[in-house]
């Protein structure tokens, strides 16, 4: 018994001898881990290198963890940071601070329904970042990518406050709509008013038909995928952007005076041998100018101002592991250089990303703008800076004999001062709001399944108050005239697709399948009233004194679009890469026999660098060959019933000495319409040289565009407007360059960057002779001679 009680006291000190040398093995390091701004990363990985021994830092970027005697590194990750190996020392808190990983923070790039490393990229895209889209005080994002890619072009239609700009990617694709299609964090728009450049996080252009082929029937003009600013874990983070400036026109046209303009215009009479009465007024305003050497009016300065500019943005982001949010508020104001020409923009968005579990992610975020913009008459004959440089100086902008605006006696054009001053009555109101959710579930270790639905809402208030006035019976308005019209249009969009990513080996292997629906609808009205009183508080249609208020609207429009598409990527050893893409589409823009359509895809890529014979060429770090073929299609040039033969009312007739209103065709029809279909090729490198310092990419693109919508001619007494036929076609080519360097001088960075473009565009066709059977036997309400003279007038056109 004595034996026993001694062997069970010897194993007890044996085992608490076991449990003291575990714990003195064992010791625990604490710390944090930040930026090279200082600021702490939550999510941070570190892990004892060669164990599974590991932790992540807490939502303010602290951690704890547990280490074994014998730890000798302890490695630091972080997405965008440059992975650091941190030596274990006798110390037991840690300040630990990564860097930024450049090179890294350009491998993923947003493509169609997903995103991929950009070594392993096939297709044409380029990539701007988020700093580059604020380095321009505007609202508008597309001004903001001006001149930063190559093959995009980027025009402002006008230089008012808030003017649109037009955007083409690899030239001209048709002689209709040539506008690319917008993809904001997967929500597929032809608007992005929306957004302020300071939302955006990220900009992708996708310019070949194998970047392209996935949206199919859209996706002929290129796309350009947007992704927004999202929250992150962490602390509450406020950031605060602004600026204000002044504008100027920077050259203004140097004009005659009075006296000069007087001068000369008599010595054009006289060459003339036109005999001007010397008591006629005319002649008095020109000789009393030569006479007083009058320096006159300079309507540049009667119509310019100097004008303003502000931008102020701020942004609340933070979150935890489970949730993650953002909020940015963005006003914009600017008042133009031409007078009464203003734009408020005011920019509200929020979005909420959730983490349910480890399998099951979701989110939701929300956008909305208000607009008010005060718009300018631009037109090319009759605008305000048009007859600011036609009309003479002799006239005063306003005249104190007459307590009224000068009236241009001599060149007969319309007060330039009066004209900018009835802008202000020109308002217009737009609010548009858009919202998106989306949950993405991932299982079977290799699967993910995306469901998301958004929605864009647009209502646009537009009113025009046109004021009663009399200079002389030349330049009047007898009456007063409003004018209001309202619009609102609803999209909204719903998307499901599956995704598979996996690596046998050497080999990786990707898929995706899905399905998406759209639907847009349209709807406005205009009525126009006169007689309404200049009090800003009484112009409504309701004051006007006249009884009688005109509608003028056009017809509302429904369309919707089905589509079916799936991606397939193959990659060996991440040397050689396929890609294939198909997209099935119907649309109901076209009628049954046209409705659907297929859009292939196919692209090669080739890392050249990985190659053996590459490894002692050390100037080049990079060299990637792209090869690519694809179809994409435009429905976007078709009207949504072009395919009917339309009618209108407003045609009264008198049948028994009564008044009848009657309807009559107004453009005939063409059921065999289909879409236009964009055929283009592309080959490509990309390389980076001197450790990725400095990078070319360069491009060869061939598009030729077959069955382009065009209105053929016919003659008058057909009686209706000709139809819609695909009877055309294009080509461009061309080649794009763009060269970057980019280095760093201790904390010092900069970027350098240049790009070239030549394209061609070239209209092959107007009209083909294989449409013109087909148009002489589906123009419905025409005679048989009428169709073969139709047919004739065709043949000799083309």
């Amino acid at each position: 018994m004595n034996r026993f009680k001694f062997y069970l006291f010897f194993s007890g000190l044996m085992l608490l001898g076991c449990f003291g040398t575990l714990f003195a093995q064992n010791r625990t390091i604490s710390g944090t881990v930040a930026d090279e701004k200082g600021e702490l990363l939550p999510g941070v990985s570190l892990s004892i290198k060669g164990t599974t021994l590991g932790t992540n830092t807490n939502v303010e970027g602290r951690f704890t963890l547990s280490i074994p005697a014998n730890a000798t590194t302890l490695v630091v990750s972080f997405v965008g940071m440059q992975t650091q190996e941190i030596p274990v020392t006798n110390e037991s808190t840690y300040t630990i601070v990564l860097q930024s990983d450049s090179k890294s923070l350009d491998e993923v790039v947003v493509i169609g329904y997903g995103s991929a490393r950009k070594s392993d990229l096939t297709g044409s895209v380029a990539s701007i970042k988020s700093e580059q889209l604020t380095q321009i005080a505007t609202p508008n994002v597309t001004q903001a990518i001006q001149g930063r890619v190559a093959g995009v072009d980027v025009t402002a239609n006008s230089g008012e406050p808030g003017g649109a700009s037009r955007i083409r990617i690899r030239g001209v694709g048709t002689i209709n709509n040539s506008d690319p299609l917008y993809v904001v964090d997967g929500f597929q728009t032809n608007d992005i008013s929306f957004l302020a450049p300071t939302d955006i996080a990220s900009m992708e252009i996708l310019k070949d038909a194998s970047a392209t082929a996935i949206y199919g029937s859209r996706g002929a003009n290129g796309v350009v995928l947007i992704t927004t600013k999202r929250g992150r874990s962490g602390p509450t983070r406020f950031t605060l952007d602004g600026y204000a400036g002044v504008q100027n026109a920077w050259n203004k046209l140097n004009m005659l005076n009075a006296a000069e303009y007087g001068a000369l215009r008599l010595e054009a009479y006289r060459n003339d041998g036109t005999v001007l009465d010397q008591n006629g007024a005319e002649y008095r305003l020109l000789n009393n100018a030569v006479q007083t050497n009058m320096q006159g009016t300079d309507w540049q300065k009667e119509v310019m101002q100097t004008g303003s500019i502000q931008n102020y943005s701020l942004n609340v982001l933070g979150g935890t592991d489970k949730s993650r949010y953002s909020l940015t508020g963005t006003y914009f104001g600017q008042d133009g250089i031409v007078k009464n020409s203003s734009l408020r923009k005011y920019f509200l968005r929020f979005n909420n990303d959730y983490t349910f579990n480890n399998w099951l992610t979701g989110g939701i975020s929300g956008a909305f703008s208000r607009t008010n913009k005060t718009f300018t008459n631009n037109d090319l004959f009759s605008g305000v800076l048009t007859t600011a440089l036609r009309a003479e100086p002799i006239t005063p902008a306003w005249n104190p004999e007459t307590n009224n605006w000068g009236r241009t006696i001599v060149s007969q054009e319309n007060n330039p001062a009066r004209a900018a001053n009835e802008m202000s009555g020109n308002k217009g109101y737009e609010s548009l709001l858009n919202a998106n959710a989306y949950v993405e579930a991932s299982f079977l270790k290799h699967f993910k399944l995306r469901s998301q639905f958004g929605v864009n809402y647009k209502n646009v208030h537009n009113k025009q108050y046109l004021p009663e006035f009399f200079l002389d019976i030349k330049e009047l308005r007898p009456n007063s005239q409003l004018t209001e019209y309202r619009s609102e249009q609803t999209q909204w969009v719903s998307s499901t697709y599956l995704t598979y990513d996996n690596d046998f080996g050497k080999h990786h292997v990707g898929g995706m399948i899905g399905t998406e629906a759209q639907r847009s609808t349209f709807d406005n009205i205009g009525m126009t009233a006169y007689n309404v009183p200049n009090n800003t508080d009484l112009r409504y249609l309701s004051s006007s004194r006249n009884p009688n208020v005109i509608p003028t609207t056009t017809p509302p429009s429904d369309e919707s679009l089905l589509s079916f598409f799936g991606r397939a990527n193959y990659s060996y050893n991440e040397k050689y890469m396929l890609t294939a893409t198909l997209r099935y589409d119907g649309s109901s823009r076209f009628l049954k026999g046209n409705r659907w359509g297929i859009f292939p895809a196919f692209a090669f890529g080739w890392n050249v660098t990985d190659e053996p014979f590459m490894a002692n060429i050390k100037a080049i770090s990079n060299l990637k060959v792209r090869a690519g073929w694809g179809q994409v299609g435009n429905q976007n040039s078709a009207n949504n019933y072009g395919y009917v033969t339309t009618i209108s009312g407003g045609n009264r007739y008198v049948f028994g000495d009564q008044i009848v209103e009657g309807f009559a065709p107004t453009m005939a029809s063409n059921p065999n319409l289909k879409w236009e279909t964009t055929t283009s090729s592309n080959i490509g490198i990309d390389a980076d040289f001197f450790n990725h310092s400095l990078s070319l990419t360069a491009d060869y693109f061939i598009k030729n565009t077959a069955d382009m919508i065009v209105r053929v001619p016919v003659p008058v007494f057909i009686g209706v407007g000709p139809p819609y036929v695909n009877a055309g076609s294009m080509r461009n080519n061309g080649i794009e360059l763009a060269l970057n360097y980019r280095n760093e001088i201790g904390a010092f960075r900069y970027d350098l960057g240049v790009n070239f473009t030549k394209i061609k565009n070239e209209v092959t066709s107007l009209v083909e002779v294989r449409v013109l059977n087909r148009l002489t036997s589906s123009v419905t309400g025409v005679t048989l001679p009428v169709r073969r003279w139709v047919a004739k007038s065709l043949t000799s056109t083309g």
